[in-house]
């Protein structure tokens, strides 16, 4: 099963009982009010307050943004040649790119990028690199027939320019050489730095930078849990699984636990691939391998050893 059909089958399930999903808005902090005598959340974003009785934390390892290049002023740059990541690749369409770094995203742009732009330079600060060997080999190969240049143990040291950029001064860590490079375009592939951002000032308790919590993934604050950011006192399991266990903790109201209540408890729901259990709400990948049914214990003996076939075990 391929990861995005399974993503796609997860949100399927998660979507069936049709909840509110909003998107494209950050939380900004967290506010606690009284309902009846009992606490009562609400989360504030960007956009608007969302209250509930319960909040459950599913945010992974935070959230994601690009490491920046090491340089004084490269935030004007930013918008004027200078692209932490690359969303239409016609907009390099004969332009002259550095690419900075020597992971999979840089060998992978410097892939895609190869008859698009009119030259491309990669430098690395070292000369090991953590992209996929056969991308690696495959920019080994577009470097020898002379197609693009990749340069060890050089790295980026100023960008120079009007309104944009017109050029870049690299440095050669080793025997300190500079050198200058007409470009038009630096893409700086050094990886991302998480952060839990404005959850981590909720007064949650952590360790490390994740959300300490209880094996029934409750967090310090009671009524919020933690699936994915969090760090179990003891033991160990996938954030799905430490999802549903959070949901199954909480108290059951709202569609999603009624319909679970209905049915029998073990009916099952299919999903191509997917099989999602309406009663623990655990989803299942299913391979389209099946064991053949084990044979009939009232079936004849075998000619010659009058014995049963056997079914192994599994």
């Amino acid at each position: 099963m391929l990861a995005k059909d399974l993503v796609k089958g997860m949100a399927e399930q998660a979507l069936q009982w049709k909840p509110g999903v909003h998107l494209g808005e950050t939380v900004t902090g967290l506010k606690r009010e009284q309902e009846n005598g009992k606490p009562r959340f609400v989360v504030v974003t960007d956009r608007d307050g969302l209250s509930s009785r319960t909040v459950l934390i599913a945010g992974g390892i935070g959230a994601f943004t690009p490491r920046k290049l090491p340089l004084k002023d490269v935030d004007r740059w930013y918008g004027h040649g200078v692209y932490d990541r690359v969303l239409k690749t016609r907009e390099f369409t004969g332009k002259r790119v550095l690419i900075v770094g020597g992971g999979d995203s840089a060998f992978d742009w410097a892939v895609n990028l190869h008859g698009v732009a009119s030259r491309i330079v990669m430098i690395h600060r070292r000369d090991g690199f953590r992209a996929h060997p056969a991308t690696v080999a495959q920019v080994r190969e577009l470097c020898a027939a002379g197609e693009m240049e990749l340069r060890t143990f050089w790295e980026l040291k100023g960008i120079h320019g009007d309104t944009r950029v017109e050029r870049v001064t690299i440095l050669n860590n080793k025997t300190k050489e500079e050198d200058t490079l007409a470009m038009d375009a630096v893409l700086p592939q050094l990886g991302f730095i998480s952060s839990l951002g404005a959850i981590a000032e909720w007064g949650l308790e952590l360790e490390k930078h994740d959300i300490k919590v209880s094996q029934l993934m409750e967090t310090s604050i009671p009524g919020i849990f933690a699936a994915g950011t969090s760090r179990p006192i003891r033991g160990s399991s996938s954030s799905s699984h430490r999802g549903r266990r959070s949901v199954r903790r909480g108290e059951p109201r709202g569609p999603l636990h009624q319909s679970q209540r209905q049915g029998r408890a073990g009916a099952q729901l299919e999903h191509g691939d997917l099989r999602a259990n309406r009663r623990t709400g655990r989803l299942t990948a299913i391979s389209s391998f099946r064991f053949p049914p084990p044979p009939n214990r009232s079936a004849p003996a075998c000619p010659g050893t009058g014995r049963r076939a056997r079914w192994p075990r599994r």
